[in-house]
């Protein structure tokens, strides 16, 4: 039995083969952290493509710590009412990662959830993407 390529090097081989068949064509990819470094932002870069990742905490901490302190001092927080709890959102643009600029967005939503007893009792939910 041969052993199996790592996800991130199919990628690139896919993404060779892409560029090779469709030349013009915008592209743009959507991963989950595990592609969130700097050979990939690379050849991104390269082929002139677009990409929309899911940030974990601690993929790229340098990224995350500047977003935590750059959230604040920009002031792009966003809220809106729903019917049922609130949604927000929270962003910032061009962060320096190695020469790559890099744009931390933050969504989150509110729920009250009705219990038989006719208590609303809030839950939250939070997504991040880079």
């Amino acid at each position: 039995m041969e052993k199996q390529d790592c996800e991130r090097k199919a990628c690139w081989r896919l993404m060779e083969k892409l560029k090779k068949a469709f030349p013009r064509l915008p592209i743009c990819l959507c991963g989950d952290s595990l592609y969130a470094c700097e050979g990939f932002f690379e050849r991104c870069k390269e082929k002139n493509w677009k990409y929309i990742l899911r940030y974990k905490e601690g993929s790229i901490p340098t990224i995350g710590m500047e977003y935590r302190e750059l959230k604040g001092i920009e002031q792009n927080y966003q809220e809106r009412k729903r019917e049922t709890g609130k949604e927000w959102y929270d962003y910032v643009r061009e962060i320096d990662y190695k020469g790559y600029k890099v744009n931390v967005a933050e969504y989150g939503e509110y729920q009250e959830q009705i219990c038989k007893k006719r208590r609303r009792m809030p839950r939250r939910k939070t997504v991040s993407c880079g």
